[in-house]
């Protein structure tokens, strides 16, 4: 996939504009997806892995709203830092 990057224009990027980033980044640069908890079918919790930024963990709660959770690598317990 050749998408292009959405412009970063820093401090003066509107929240719109950063929504437009972290989609793109998700389409081009996420290089694994696992689920935590697989018995919970679609929601719960994932382990992310980008090319760019390590390892995250994200929640998902909606496919209706943007409800953001995420973890760094440093904020993860000892179990997900390993999945």
């Amino acid at each position: 996939m050749n998408e292009r990057p959405p412009t970063f224009r820093g401090c003066l990027s509107t929240d719109e504009d950063e929504v437009r980033r972290r989609e793109w980044r998700g389409r081009t640069e996420i290089d694994e997806v696992r689920a935590l908890e697989p018995k919970h079918g679609r929601f719960g919790d994932y382990i992310v892995a980008s090319s760019s930024s390590g390892r995250y963990v994200v929640e998902i709660r909606s496919l209706r709203q943007r409800i953001k959770k995420v973890l760094s690598q440093s904020e993860m317990t000892p179990e997900e830092s390993d999945a």
